[in-house]
């Protein structure tokens, strides 16, 4: 009985100590992840930008409202890594890709040509 009790009880904690295995995911999905959410954020620049706020406030708004392709792209290039690595590169991460948003935004905005306003006369 102590045997079968003390099995059960291994056999119980060993499943409790180890981590499923997440599916490989290649190259050229990572990089798919990634052009997905760089196409969403060029689209949402264009909506969201009223060409005088601050390009990093933009830039949040442009995160949140590509946040499930931001998070799809940050999660392809993070599932090799430890809980705890995961946790510090999505922080960096979300970071680089706020850069990203603003970027696009200065980007635009360098494109725009400025219409002189018409005076009338």
């Amino acid at each position: 009985m102590h045997k079968v009790f003390a099995l059960g009880a291994a056999v119980l904690l060993f499943g409790c100590a180890s981590r499923p295995e997440r599916p490989a995911i290649s190259q050229d999905q990572q990089d798919e992840a990634m052009r997905l959410a760089v196409a969403c954020m060029k689209m949402e620049r264009h909506q969201l930008d009223d060409g005088k706020s601050d390009a990093m406030t933009v830039g949040y708004a442009v995160m949140a409202a590509c946040e499930l392709e931001v998070n799809q792209a940050i999660a392809a290039y993070s599932t090799h890594l430890s809980p705890q690595a995961q946790n510090r590169f999505l922080v960096e991460e979300r970071q680089d890709m706020l850069g990203t948003a603003t970027q696009l935004v200065l980007m635009q905005r360098r494109q725009v040509p400025v219409m002189p306003s018409v005076q009338p006369q």
